[in-house]
């Protein structure tokens, strides 16, 4: 291959290469975050983080079984009854272990059971802990 056709070649390829750099960096295809005044059928991210500092309260540790769990388990059923939507309390032991650090600890675990009605052969499921 004469020296020419090989640079014009490696050229070509580079620049494509930076092309394709310059559309990935430039045109991400991400939606702009939506704010409240969204449609309600549209998620919104200001919508989701008034939720979130709804839900989080006062931002505080709640570990298994304790006050500050409990309320959160509170503020997440009355989010939900402001959706119209019925709860139930599922409650089961719970231990979990760390034998490296000579950890062991037991508590009741409680799950949030969300009904949607009326069903539409679909469902949602949103486990989080």
């Amino acid at each position: 291959m004469e020296p020419g056709r090989y640079y014009a070649r490696v050229n070509v390829l580079a620049l494509v290469a930076v092309a394709i750099w310059f559309f990935g960096a430039t045109f991400v295809g991400l939606p702009a975050p939506r704010g409240s005044d969204a449609a309600p059928t549209e998620f919104s991210a200001a919508r989701a983080y008034a939720t979130l500092g709804r839900l989080l309260g006062p931002e505080v540790p709640h570990p298994v079984s304790t006050p500050a769990a409990h309320a959160v388990r509170d503020r997440i059923r009355a989010e939900f009854a402001r959706l119209g939507m019925r709860t139930t309390i599922y409650r089961a032991p719970g231990c979990n272990s760390r034998p490296k650090y000579g950890y062991f600890a037991c508590g009741t675990v409680e799950d949030v059971v969300a009904e949607v009605a009326p069903g539409a052969d679909r469902a949602i499921v949103l486990v989080a802990h």
